[in-house]
């Protein structure tokens, strides 16, 4: 790729000049970019902030310039930026606060602009390559913002973490020199030091470094080198519950051997502490090399009411009327209520073929279509081709399915692929996760599926460590054979705690008429759980105890081109109460046999025999079966036998 802006002379700096990048995307803006004489860095939003996509232990002063081609091996989805230090000779002003700004009597020189994620913000950029080192301002906060001259910016086509992009402002694209407004933001930075400008204009220590002893100790000295190293993480910001959750990674990864999740020592000597994850690139870890140097206020967590790690909960929301009850706010049904909420794990459930990818594929399309971004991890080695297929199939428009700040899809096949991909996860921090599969992941840990120890392992290596962030978290699972035999169940295949330890909602899927290419079919959607009851207030009664009819997922396909699959959400009850057809096709030919008693009837011991099985499922197949109209029983009289009859309905059921 040549340059786009020739050398003029020898010892002749060309002049930098903003290239048009509309219509790029992150990775071809930034070649862009390069070639125009800045120093590009790739990003990502990770909990609210701008943290650079680059190994623990790096720093401003000597981190290398980006090549062509190591722009190429960028990570998907990365966005761009431009360093602002000494030797990418970049000084700007990040705006926060205009009013403020323009009160503040300077003769500040031309500069170019662009508008940043705030309301009313603004980056002044300018060319500052000919100022001496000692002249340089120190990085930290001027009237209305901050001067950025140890960090970087995020820059168009990027969007900022709240979802705002970065946009050039103005005809003028050529910075001017900084000049003598330098030594105004030098002598205003030096006669106003604050926290965050020393935070951010010191020098990074060598946190990679560190975390090499980690791995290098012994097993008795590792456990205070952890400290040790900690200690220095911390003092650099990170959140106590951020620590736990990079240790938990590494502990999974067979980093650690000394350092316990359950002990409570372990806990107590990690407050106030923070762990980086060195030499894992695009991850968590990149925070500790560059706190507060991403334009945009970083929260160091200084303050307990905000700290992440905090146990003890304030009940002066409570109290005071302020503290409001979860609401969901993804999975929008027909009638407008939402079934998912943002910040919870939910779980959703059935049979083999019961539609549960479809509700997904509803989910998804309609999230990306909002902007919401979603990873989408396939456990069960799913083909990323028939999920697009499907998501163009229902309408998704195709730029938003190769939209990598919107969308991602894997299928790890291993723990190391999996701790990787959980990694990149966090690192980004999406609205919403698929884990799609739950079985077949324990399976790649190497979890027993029946062990309830294997459900709270699951939920502290993959989905803890995204509650935290806002995150959305959702898993697939299927139902035994006897679950599914009795009419289902509250309870996924497994242990019990699959259940027990969420803390959003749990959806059971139970399909009625087959779904697939060119036919239309529909599946009953059951609440079998609410935690915080915002959706269960928008649900009729269902059919088992303790469950609500959440809908009905109807999907109605065409063919296998794009628009020909509609899949749709909507707020009717129950299709029709679900019986066993099993059972149903045994009570057929024992009737046609004129088998059962008197006049075709069936006593309630005959019943139950033919049914077979144990007690509670000979119980729930018989009240399925007259809940439905199947079958019509006579009230008990003392002394009388209660007859079971098959009803004209039972028949017609029968006959499908």
């Amino acid at each position: 790729m040549p340059p786009s802006i020739p050398p003029r002379g020898r010892g002749v700096k060309p002049p930098l000049i903003v290239p048009d990048v509309s219509g790029l995307d992150c990775r071809s803006a930034a070649h862009e970019y390069l070639d125009a004489g800045f120093w590009p860095i790739p990003w990502r939003s990770y909990n609210g902030n701008k943290m650079p996509c680059y190994e623990a232990g790096w720093s401003y002063a000597t981190v290398e310039r980006e090549s062509h081609r190591s722009i190429d091996e960028w990570r998907a989805g990365s966005r761009v930026g431009l360093i602002t230090s000494p030797r990418s000779g970049l000084l700007v002003c990040d705006i926060d606060h205009p009013s403020v700004w323009e009160q503040w009597d300077v003769d500040e020189p031309e500069y170019v602009s662009s508008r940043t994620g705030r309301d009313g913000g603004e980056h002044h950029l300018y060319d500052a390559r000919g100022l001496e080192a000692s002249g340089w301002p120190r990085q930290g906060d001027i009237p209305g913002g901050q001067v950025k001259s140890n960090g970087f910016i995020g820059v168009a086509p990027s969007r900022h973490p709240s979802g705002r992009a970065y946009q050039w402002v103005g005809s003028n694209r050529q910075l001017s020199p900084v000049g003598h407004f330098a030594e105004v933001l030098s002598m205003y930075r030096a006669s106003h030091p604050s926290a965050a400008g020393v935070a951010s204009g010191s020098e990074v220590a060598d946190a990679g470094g560190l975390w090499s002893e980690v791995l290098s100790a012994g097993s008795g000295a590792q456990r205070g080198a952890i400290f040790a190293w900690a200690r220095d993480a911390h003092d650099r910001g990170m959140r106590d519950k951020e620590v736990v959750d990079c240790l938990e990674l590494a502990v999974l990864r067979g980093q650690l051997r000394s350092w316990d999740s359950t002990d409570p020592w372990d806990r107590a000597g990690l407050a106030g502490a923070a762990i980086p994850t060195g030499g894992w690139r695009h991850t968590p870890g990149a925070r500790l090399s560059e706190l507060g140097g991403a334009d945009g206020d970083a929260d160091n967590g200084s303050e307990l009411g905000d700290d992440e790690s905090s146990v003890w909960f304030n009940f002066s929301g409570v109290i005071d009327g302020t503290y409001t009850r979860a609401v969901p706010v993804y999975g929008e049904r027909g009638d407008g209520q939402c079934l998912f909420y943002a910040g919870k794990e939910h779980t959703v459930y059935g049979e083999t073929e019961s539609g549960k990818d479809m509700l997904l594929v509803w989910l998804v399309k309609e999230s990306l279509s909002r902007g919401r971004s979603v990873i989408w991890i396939d456990w069960e080695e799913g083909d990323g081709g028939d999920c697009g297929n499907r998501l163009l199939n229902a309408g998704l428009d195709a730029s938003l399915l190769g939209d990598e700040d919107l969308f991602m899809f894997a299928t790890p096949d291993s723990r190391g692929s999996a701790m990787d991909v959980m990694a990149a996860c966090v690192s980004w921090c999406p609205d919403i996760v698929i884990h799609n599969g739950v079985t077949a992941a324990y399976g790649v840990f190497g979890w027993a599926v029946k062990d309830n120890d294997s459900a709270t392992a699951f939920r502290s290596a993959l989905v803890r460590p995204l509650l935290g962030r806002g995150v959305c978290t959702i898993a697939t699972d299927h139902v035994t054979k006897e679950a599914a035999s009795v009419g289902g169940s509250r309870y996924a295949m497994g242990g019990v705690m699959k259940l027990n330890v969420v803390n959003g909602a749990s959806y059971l899927v139970e399909n009625v008429e087959p779904i697939g290419v060119g036919v239309s079919g529909w599946s009953n959607l059951t609440l079998t759980k609410d935690r915080p009851g915002s959706v269960r207030m928008g649900c009729s009664g269902g059919e088992l105890p303790g469950t609500r009819a959440a809908g009905i997922l109807s999907c109605t396909s065409s063919g296998t081109e794009p628009g020909s699959l509609v899949v749709e959400v909507s707020a009717d009850g129950i299709v029709r109460p679900r019986v066993v057809p099993d059972a149903m096709k045994g009570l057929r030919a024992l009737a046609l046999k004129g088998d059962g008693g008197e006049d075709g009837r069936y006593s309630g011991v005959e019943f139950d025999a033919l049914i077979g099985g144990d007690k509670n499922r000979r119980a729930a197949i018989r009240k399925a079966a007259i809940d439905a109209g199947f079958v019509a029983r006579t009230e008990p009289v003392r002394g009388k036998t209660t007859w079971h009859t098959v009803t004209e309905k039972g028949w017609e059921a029968m006959e499908k």
